[in-house]
């Protein structure tokens, strides 16, 4: 059927640019969180060390709000405009989150072979800086961090794990619960797990924590890329009804 007069099958280009303008608010906003987060994290624990009269602490604790105040911004952005889906190198985001969190003394479990997973590239890496940001936080001085990446089975689907291990004491009971709980409602500002919580949830990657008795165990887990690529060939290859 032709469209009605004075309207064409072309979109406008208020449609045609709206779906870009989306992927690169959400781009924006995830390269600015993931800038912000080390930097956060560095003025809390530079705040933790000073006395509350030192001189610099107020102006630590002004970039702290400042950047709360940013987080909050962009989170309302990510709300707006949801992560889609690429094939994204495993162990390829491990390295990029290490580098750009600036933890070092990382060992890397696993069997080196590529595996890629069905996620957004920079959502994932925005998950892994505020989780190994969160294990050398909680790790006790002179301890590494593990992260451990393998295939596995997840609801039923071939998928891949990536587990960050820590070596500090654990998450507080009210902590490991609400990692559980994908039901429970965001908190504000979004920082540090929080961030992880509601990204995995965003993603629909599955996320698990507990503690190991040396630490704190959290998982992400990930459909493969090749196996959510399946159906969308399959649909292509029917006849149209």
């Amino acid at each position: 059927m032709p469209p009605p007069a004075g309207q064409t099958d072309d979109p406008g280009p208020a449609e045609a640019a709206a779906v870009p303008a989306d992927d690169l608010a959400r781009m924006v906003a995830h390269e600015v969180r993931n800038l912000l987060t080390p930097v956060r994290v560095r003025a809390q624990l530079a705040l933790e060390a000073l006395d509350t009269e030192a001189v610099g602490a107020d102006a630590l604790t002004g970039l702290i709000r400042a950047a709360d105040q940013i987080a909050a911004v962009t989170d309302a952005i990510l709300e707006r405009a949801p992560a889609h889906a690429e094939s994204t190198d495993l162990l390829g985001a491990v390295r990029e989150a290490a580098s750009l969190a600036g933890v070092g003394g990382i060992r890397v479990e696993g069997d080196g072979a590529p595996i890629e997973v069905a996620a957004s590239r920079v959502a994932l890496r925005h998950i892994l800086i505020n989780l190994l940001l969160n294990a050398a936080r909680a790790s006790d001085d002179g301890a590494g961090i593990t992260v451990r990446i393998e295939r596995s089975t997840w609801n039923g689907r071939d998928s891949a794990s990536v587990a960050v291990l820590d070596h500090g004491g654990g998450l507080p009971p009210a902590a490991l619960a609400r990692l559980n709980d994908d039901t429970a409602e965001p908190a504000s500002p979004g920082v540090g797990l929080e961030v992880v919580r509601r990204l995995a949830r965003a993603i629909c990657a599955g996320l698990e924590a507990r503690n190991t008795g040396d630490g704190a165990e959290i998982t992400i887990r990930l459909p493969l890329a090749v196996q959510a690529a399946e159906p969308a060939r399959a649909s292509a290859g029917r006849p149209a009804a």
